[in-house]
């Protein structure tokens, strides 16, 4: 048997393009190149890295038709050393 290609849709979520992606800790240039060739329609607000997605990683899409993605960016914490 031949070995099973993989196409872009299928690279956002190893294994499901059923399933909501995991992003978090992501930039935005790393958001773009993962979700470029899939059917899923971003709404971003913030800026810095990934920290919240609604609907949440691993959960089915509510619609698949129509697989809309919340992403909520963030300036990443530091810590001051005393």
């Amino acid at each position: 048997m031949p070995p099973k290609l993989i196409t872009a849709k299928e690279d956002v979520v190893p294994g499901s393009s059923h399933l909501v992606p995991d992003l978090k800790g992501l930039s935005l240039r790393e958001v773009l190149a993962r979700i470029t060739n899939s059917d899923i329609n971003l709404k971003l607000t913030g800026s810095g890295f990934v920290f919240l997605t609604n609907p949440p990683p691993g959960s089915a899409w509510p619609n698949e038709n129509d697989k809309k993605l919340e992403i909520h960016f963030s300036e990443p914490l530091h810590s001051e050393e005393n």
